[in-house]
């Protein structure tokens, strides 16, 4: 569904005397902001959202009926603008018209399309904020019955998994900051539709829709109006949007004169009638096309009922926030300046007790780092900051720092939500870049805490910001600190010496005016964990014992610890766990999160220059770093792969694993093989961790997940009562490691595309086929340490090796009868390597690609090093033909 025409005009809109520096410029100027403006006063997009998809995304009411000013009382009209138009409001300018329903008093539900940023004629369209009229009929205008309402962006909650290709997920929910006045005539919330597999209510059954979009005359309506249209066939409905995910179903009025929704009013609600209530069961997400062929085929809704647990569950994670807009002191200074509170039993950030004055060059990479809210951009007078860290610069445009600089959170009970960071690198003044500094600020976009941090343990506490303008690394006070070399050992070592930096406070308690520096010993591990029983074992912890004791005691999380090596400082720790304040301080071991373990973290999170899924193991994703076993449980990633071409691998399907019903919550991600059209093979440790209250979606069909094409199936299972592992299955040793999965959808086999596998015969004996070639292919990370799917399908290609030399490996000791192990020699090494267990693994028997291993295991801590393990299909071909 198109949203009309659109037209942009060129010019230069400079918000003007809103940021405490003028170098906030490069706020708009980054590589994922571009400027806008127009040259009217009328807005050339005004009632208009481009969409540069085939889909024609949002609708509007073709030959409807005028509502009556009670008819829909949950029906809201939502109105989206930038941060340029809320700060300059004379502009009078609307970048996104969309409809929504009150679900409950402080609870509007909408498209997620209509919520995030997009492309518009080329241009980069970022929404800042919303306007909600409720219980209104009248186009814009709230009169004397309606309820306005005003939303900040991150009070929006579009669905994390939302495909603007495909529209899988196209939903979205916005928390208002004050309650609706539910008055039950013009005002009033919908019940929503109990949780349900199926799609909207079932054929035929009449969807009654509403909108205030363009009518048959091609303008848009001054008044509310509705239609009714009836519910088609799910296949008709897929065969008129075949991208579609399985989670829309269809509506279509065939009888003259035709209603419609035919461009614009996305998000507005599909109901119909249940037990003589009204009930909401679609959102409005896709048009037939507009002009004459509006009505000529079926319009697309986000099935609701689908979607009750991921509803649930926004609305639970967020009914204690408060927004931004609730920030107040009652002084002019700002009680919380300079501190940050964290509500665990954790003490979160740290301060230099005792330090040493540094001198103007001694730490040229350490960075200031002050985060801002949206509320302090738009009113710098108010001088308030919210956090302040430290930093390290890695590189001329990337910033290490703890990931819980980067985050919100809860300080004093109130939701703090930082929107952007001042970085001051190269001065030894707090907070003044002075004549060798220099300054950069970022937008939150830019920043990139770990997408596993965990506030309450600490675990994965790391994070990069991208500045949008080069430092200038001129190596006396500005200049990057060396990395370590990825390592498994935590920190540099028990007594060694690690030197922190910070500008935060000194032995008086106070802030300091420069930059101060300490000398602290690593500590045995048994004695950080001994101290700090909740951290992970990422963590390592570092103490001063020497009178006068220096420490970290509150404040300059983030900050950089070094070591030497071969005579150069390197980083080895970040800041992030302090000691007691008071006088206590310095009496326990302050902790650090270990850089050499997260070395492939950085190199992706540069690669990509954009933070995306986390395509991680479930065990990896359940206790994110486990001790080292000789079996690495945590399944396998393609290392040195090739890019597979479309239909070379048709039976691989990517698999990802929810906790929640309705594809809320990923919890980890595996491989898969179609082995029917109704039937998934994969581990049985991808399978194992799945709860019953869980789902799994599997994508087949798709060489690229950032751009899946027309072939991508993609079809959501819910677990109970769908998976199978094998009985005899050991999650320690891997023993009998297969598991299947029912989908309630079959897959299309009818093209090259999607297949099933070619199943080999029970009596095959890889021991005869020792020294052949074997295919290995999937979606995994392509260096050790990264946490980053690569988004292409990999292809490498192994030797098959017998049990016997298998087991000479030093680290491999339970390959049983039921695995086979393959290998590379030839550099660059080819292996399985962290995170597509349960893909396939093929030979060639004859003519045909046979299927006959699940990848299962591989060595620990290294890539690129043999043997990978597998389990040996033919051995439970039985098993698979008995389910």
């Amino acid at each position: 569904m198109t949203p009309g025409s659109a037209r942009a005009s060129s010019g230069d809109l400079r918000p003007k005397g809103i940021f405490p520096s003028q170098s906030l410029k490069h706020f708009f100027l980054t590589k994922n902001h571009q400027q806008t403006s127009a040259t009217s006063e009328e807005n050339p997009l005004d009632g208009e959202f481009s969409n540069e998809s085939n889909l024609n995304v949002t609708s509007r009411i073709l030959n409807g009926q005028v509502a009556s000013a009670s008819r829909f009382p949950y029906f809201c009209d939502i109105t989206g603008y930038t941060l340029l138009d809320i700060l300059n409001p004379a502009w009078n300018r609307v970048y996104s018209r969309c409809g929504g329903a009150i679900i409950t008093k402080n609870w509007v539900i909408t498209a997620a399309h209509c919520l995030v940023e997009r492309r518009t004629l080329g241009v980069l369209v970022i929404l800042n904020s919303f306007r909600i009229i409720a219980g209104s009929v009248v186009n814009g205008v709230a009169g004397p019955n309606g309820q306005t309402r005003y939303v900040l962006q991150n009070n929006a909650h579009p669905h994390a998994f939302y495909n603007p290709s495909t529209l899988i997920n196209d939903i979205g929910l916005i928390e208002v900051p004050l309650d609706f006045n539910l008055n039950g005539i013009f005002v009033a919330a919908i019940p929503l539709p109990a949780y349900s597999v199926n799609l909207g209510a079932g054929a035929s059954q009449q969807l009654t829709v509403m909108g205030f979009g363009r009518t048959e005359t091609g303008a848009t309506s001054a008044v509310l109006l509705s239609a009714t249209l009836i519910i088609t066939a799910q296949s008709q409905c897929q065969a008129t949007y075949p991208l579609t995910a399985t989670t829309i179903f269809c509506a279509q009025d065939t009888t003259a004169p035709i209603s419609a929704t035919c461009d614009g009013d996305s998000g507005g609600p599909g109901t119909i009638m249940v037990n003589n209530r009204e009930t909401l069961y679609g959102i409005n997400i896709l048009a037939s096309p507009g002009g004459a062929a509006c009505g000529t085929t079926p319009q697309g809704f986000t099935s609701v009922p689908m979607f009750i647990g991921w509803i649930e569950a926004i609305q639970e994670a967020n009914e204690c926030d408060k927004t931004t807009e609730a920030i107040e002191t009652t002084s002019e200074e700002n009680p919380l300046d300079g501190e940050f509170s964290n509500e665990s039993n954790l003490n979160v950030t740290s301060r230099i007790l005792n330090g040493q004055v540094a001198s103007a060059s001694r730490f040229p990479y350490f960075c200031d780092i002050t985060g801002y809210t949206l509320l302090d951009i738009l009113n710098p007078a108010r001088n308030r900051v919210y956090s302040r860290c430290g930093g390290a610069i890695i590189t001329k445009n990337w910033v290490i720092t703890a990931a819980h600089c980067l985050v919100e959170r809860r300080t004093l009970g109130v939701l703090v939500i930082l929107n952007s960071f001042r970085i001051i690198a190269g001065s030894v003044v707090n907070g003044v870049a002075g004549p060798n500094g220099q300054t950069r600020y970022v937008l939150q976009n830019n920043a990139h805490p770990h997408a596993f941090y965990n506030p309450s343990t600490l675990i994965n506490d790391i994070g990069l910001i991208e500045v949008p303008l080069d430092f200038n690394l001129n190596g006396i006070f500005v200049a990057a600190i060396p990395l370590p070399a990825y390592s498994v050992n935590l920190g540099a070592g028990a007594s060694q010496q690690l030197t922190v930096s910070g500008i935060w406070t000194h032995r008086t308690g106070a802030t300091s005016a420069v930059l101060l520096s300490a000398t602290l010993i690593i500590t045995a591990q048994s004695q950080c964990q001994a101290t700090y029983p909740l951290t992970a074992t990422t963590i390592f912890c570092a103490q001063d014992t020497t009178a006068p004791i220096s420490a970290t005691c509150d404040g300059d999380s983030g900050g950089p610890g070094t070591i030497m090596v071969n005579n150069r400082e390197t980083l080895y720790g970040i800041n992030i766990l302090a000691s007691p304040g008071g006088a206590a301080c310095g009496t326990t071991p302050q902790g650090f999160t270990s850089v050499p373990m997260f070395i492939g973290w950085i190199e992706a999170i540069q690669e990509a220059n954009v933070v995306l899924i986390l395509m991680v193991s479930g065990k990896n994703v359940i206790k994110p770093l486990k001790p080292l076993k000789q079996l690495n449980l945590n399944e396998s990633r393609i290392v040195n792969g090739v890019p597979a071409t479309l239909g070379q691998i048709p039976e691989q399907v990517q698999m990802t694993a929810y906790s929640d019903p309705a594809g809320l919550t990923p919890m980890y991600y595996c491989g898969g093989v179609i082995i029917r059209a109704d039937w998934v093979l994969t581990a049985g440790h991808c399978v194992a961790p799945l709860p019953v209250t869980g789902s799994a979606r599997f994508r087949a069909g798709i060489i690229d997940l950032n751009n899946p094409g027309p072939y991508e199936e993609s079809i959501l299972v819910l677990a109970a009562g769908n998976t199978y592992v094998h009985s005899a299955y050991n999650d320690v040793t891997l023993e009998n490691d297969i598991g299947l999965i029912r989908v309630p959808t079959q897959f299309n086999l009818n093209g090259p595309f999607v297949k099933a596998a070619n199943l080999p015969s029970p009596r095959l004996n890889m021991a005869e086929h020792v020294g052949e070639e074997l295919t290995i292919s999937g979606f995994g990370i392509t260096v050790h340490g990264a946490t980053q799917i690569s988004p292409i399908l990999l292809v490498a290609n192994l030797k098959v090796i017998s049990n016997a030399q298998c087991r000479a490996y030093p680290f491999v000791e339970a390959v049983e009868d039921t695995n086979f192990c393959g290998q590379d020699t030839t550099p660059p090494i080819s292996s399985t390597c962290q995170g597509d267990s349960g893909g396939p693994v093929t030979i060639m028997i004859g003519s045909t690609c046979t299927l006959v291993g699940l990848v299962s295991f591989g060595p620990d801590g290294t890539c690129g090093v043999p043997p990978s393990g597998f389990t040996h299909v033919p051995s439970y071909i039985t098993w698979i033909t008995d389910h």
